[in-house]
C-alpha cells in the first residue's frame, strides 16, 4: 500500500467514524463550550488580582524615572517612613535597599 492510497483509506475511516458518532462529536463540542464559557469569568478575576498585585508592588521615582519593584506589598508604616525618609531628600532606591525591599 503507497501512501496515496493510505491517505484515501484514513480519510475513508474518518468519515465513517464522523458519520457513526456524530451525535457524541457535536456533545463534546457542545460541553466544551460550555466549560470555556463558565471558566472564563474565573479566569478574568484572577488576572485582574495578578495585575493589581503587581501594580501595588512598583514604586514610581519621579527623580530617576522609572519604576521600583518590591518583594512584596508594603505596610502602611513602611509606607509612611519612605515618604518621610523621601520628604528628607533621600531616593527611592536608597530607601528600597536600606530597608531590604527590592526585589532582586
Amino acid at each position: 500500500m503507497n501512501l496515496k492510497e493510505q491517505v484515501k483509506e484514513s480519510k475513508r475511516r474518518t468519515k465513517q467514524m464522523v458519520k457513526e458518532h456524530k451525535g457524541d462529536i457535536v456533545y463534546g463540542l457542545y460541553l466544551t463550550a460550555c466549560i470555556a464559557a463558565a471558566l472564563t469569568p474565573f479566569v478574568r478575576a484572577i488576572r485582574k488580582n495578578q495585575n493589581d498585585v503587581k501594580k501595588e508592588r512598583l514604586i514610581y521615582d519621579p527623580h530617576m524615572g522609572f519604576y521600583w519593584e518590591v518583594k512584596k506589598s508594603l505596610t502602611n508604616n513602611q509606607k509612611l517612613m519612605i515618604e518621610q525618609r523621601h520628604r528628607m531628600g533621600e531616593s527611592y532606591g536608597e530607601i528600597l535597599r536600606d530597608m531590604k525591599l527590592l526585589k532582586k
